[in-house]
């Protein structure tokens, strides 16, 4: 609104500067400038003494430039667009009289555009279960795809599964999801410009690639690094592993230790760590605890020790 409203008044003011007889002295705005108008008069006068039907020429195309001019002036002033074609105020109105400025009207086209977008350069770029698409207009046009795994893709039917991106672009780009591994597809790509023409690609296929089997883990964590630090009520027990793995520590005072017994007393942390650490509290000083240390990696394969010993301190 506030162009508009720049616009207009400027518009305004320029027809007052001009005495308010802009339009009827314009000449063909292919003149250019003072001193080739006054050359061009002396042509044309010239001309119209040898040639008269030259002048009743000249005089058509001035009324025509006149004209054109009107058209684009009086657009300035109207609320909303009336076509896509862009009449250049500057160069119907004002470069004749020597105005170095730009001010854009619209008029209605008289040549509505009925050609379809043009398709090419369409690509395919799968993975295992996903693909990016990308294509080339020739116009600035939406982006559609429509896929199937049989040949002889339906663009009309509603089942057919697609995606699309509304932005008017020339150069575009879908990535399609939700692929099956090892599959071939088959493609066709869409574009429509502002005007509803619509293109269409022919149909080309893609195969998305193998899934590559990851190995599984039967191997335990090592683990190495053993050490104890205990008072007279507590004990902290470290270790490291070779792999990510959870922490467990079975103690008793009894070196019949079973670590299936639901009885046994134990103290854990499920976190998958490289560096391992387990503090023991309310311990009885000056006695002799029996442990066994256990670690699980992230495909469950355990690692557990012998029995340890460890001697709480007086108090």
């Amino acid at each position: 609104m506030i162009n508009q409203l720049i616009r207009k008044g400027t518009a305004l003011s320029l027809v007052l500067i001009l005495g308010l007889g802009l339009f009827p002295t314009l000449s063909y705005a292919n003149n250019g400038n003072g001193k080739e108008k006054g050359h061009n008069e002396g042509e044309r006068q010239s001309q119209r003494l040898n040639n008269p039907g030259h002048h009743d020429s000249d005089r058509k195309d001035e009324r025509n430039a006149n004209k054109s001019c009107r058209k684009a002036f009086k657009n300035l002033f109207k609320s909303r667009n009336l076509g896509n074609n862009n009449v250049n105020f500057y160069i119907e109105c004002l470069r004749s009289v020597g105005f170095e400025a730009t001010f854009t009207g619209q008029i209605s086209s008289t040549t509505p555009d009925t050609t379809a977008p043009i398709i090419t350069n369409l690509s395919t770029a799968p993975a295992t279960t996903t693909a990016i698409i990308t294509w080339h207009t020739n116009e600035k046009s939406d982006s559609t795809i429509f896929w199937g795994t049989s040949p002889g893709v339906d663009i009309n039917s509603s089942s057919t599964p697609s995606a699309s991106e509304s932005a008017k672009i020339k150069n575009h780009e879908i990535t399609i999801t939700s692929l099956t591994a090892s599959t071939t597809y088959y493609l066709i790509a869409r574009s429509r410009d502002n005007t509803g023409n619509t293109g269409a690609s022919s149909e080309i296929s893609f195969h998305t690639t193998v899934t590559i089997p990851v190995p599984a883990d039967t191997i335990a964590p090592n683990i190495t690094n053993i050490a104890t630090q205990v008072g007279s009520t507590t004990m902290q027990v470290s270790w490291n592993t070779d792999e990510p793995a959870t922490s467990k520590i079975f103690y008793s005072t009894s070196s019949d230790l079973d670590i299936n017994a639901t009885s046994t007393s134990f103290i854990e942390n499920l976190t998958l760590t490289l560096s391992h650490l387990i503090s023991l509290v309310g311990l009885l000083p000056q006695t002799v605890y029996h442990l066994i240390i256990r670690s699980v990696d992230g495909s469950g394969n355990a690692a557990t020790t012998p029995l340890l010993t460890a001697t709480t301190t007086s108090i």
